[in-house]
């Protein structure tokens, strides 16, 4: 679909989590059409998949992260429950 150089995914794939999220734990994951969003069990919040509409809230101008990155802007606030719609 033209959104980055390599090639999509064809299947669900697994991707790591970093540090921080893996020793904090999930507490909920909310997915979107081509996107994921995960709430840790320390309140933060991170994103992951296609942003071609900003909806990962990353700042980032890039159109998909293959990694999961936390949602910085959030950070301090305190994160209760997250929900994902088709593009946003």
């Amino acid at each position: 679909e033209g959104r980055s150089a390599s090639p999509p995914f064809a299947l669900p794939s697994v991707v790591p989590l970093p540090l921080d999220l893996a020793q904090a734990g999930v507490r909920e994951v909310s997915c979107g059409n081509n996107h994921t969003v995960v709430l840790s069990g320390g309140g933060g919040v991170y994103a992951c998949g296609g942003n071609d509409h900003g909806q990962l809230g990353l700042g980032s101008a890039a159109l998909e992260h293959r990694t999961f990155a936390r949602v910085s802007g959030l950070a301090g606030h305190s994160v209760e429950r997250i929900a994902c719609g088709h593009s946003h």
